[in-house]
């Protein structure tokens, strides 16, 4: 059950303000990009789709060629899935794209970082450290490891979000509604991937990739997590002739 403002105590109640908030339209989104940013309005605009409106998803993905790369991959995936074998090494796949995607992201970041910090310390970035300055670099650099660390579960993670939109964006499809899909530039691929699926199967996948992701969330390893996921993604003709006790 959601929580509502009148089970917090009337004492802290009084001294708080509420404040709603929501998320931006797609379009608010890639009005920003334009704005802000400079970017091109139909990047922009497909930015703002695949981020599900996530602003600074949105921006990384119109300004970063890999990142969008990366998730063309990861919303592939399951439409190439044919057989059992396919489903594991989509798994391995989808595990190795989501780290190149969090090294990515970090590597230009602690780089900044390591620099600064020299730079502090009054050093020039490729002179070598003192040994009374190396505590200084050894405790950026554990941080850094430790922030690399929690940065692959969080690809990971939205990577999920990826494929629940691609679902989303299929049973869609198979329900014949106006909704503006989030990964519209796919639209034939999932048409024709709604045809030979059930809307019935479509939200079992759903239901499948939010178990994975309350398992990575628990720390059960990923490679793990995403093959029991990926499996829902097979074929339904498969499916449908599996017994009823098959995981």
């Amino acid at each position: 059950m959601r929580p509502l403002p009148a089970d917090v105590l009337v004492t802290i109640r009084s001294r708080c303000r509420q404040v709603g908030l929501r998320i931006p339209a797609v379009r608010a989104v890639a009005d920003l990009l334009v704005e802000r940013d400079g970017l091109d309005p139909d990047l922009a605009l497909f930015a703002a789709r695949a981020s599900q409106s996530h602003v600074g998803m949105a921006r990384r993905l119109a300004r970063d060629e890999g990142s969008r790369s990366r998730r063309e991959s990861v919303v592939h995936l399951p439409l190439r899935v044919k057989a059992t074998s396919d489903a594991v090494a989509m798994a391995k796949e989808l595990v190795e794209v989501t780290q190149q995607e969090a090294a990515s992201s970090a590597e230009v970041r602690n780089a900044e970082e390591r620099r600064n910090l020299l730079r502090s310390l009054g050093l020039a970035e490729d002179e070598k450290v003192p040994a009374k300055l190396r505590h200084h670099v050894k405790r950026l650099e554990d941080a850094q490891t430790a922030r690399n660390k929690r940065a692959v579960h969080d690809t990971l993670d939205r990577a999920m979000i990826d494929l629940t939109g691609l679902f989303r964006d299929v049973l869609a499809l198979q329900l014949g509604t106006d909704a503006e899909l989030v990964n519209e530039h796919l639209r034939d691929e999932l048409a024709s991937y709604a045809r030979a699926a059930s809307p019935e199967r479509t939200v079992e996948r759903i239901d499948a990739v939010s178990t994975a992701r309350r398992r990575l969330a628990g720390n059960v390893p990923p490679l793990l997590a995403l093959e029991a996921m990926a499996t829902s993604f097979l074929p339904d003709r498969i499916l449908d002739r599996r017994p009823p006790d098959h995981p």
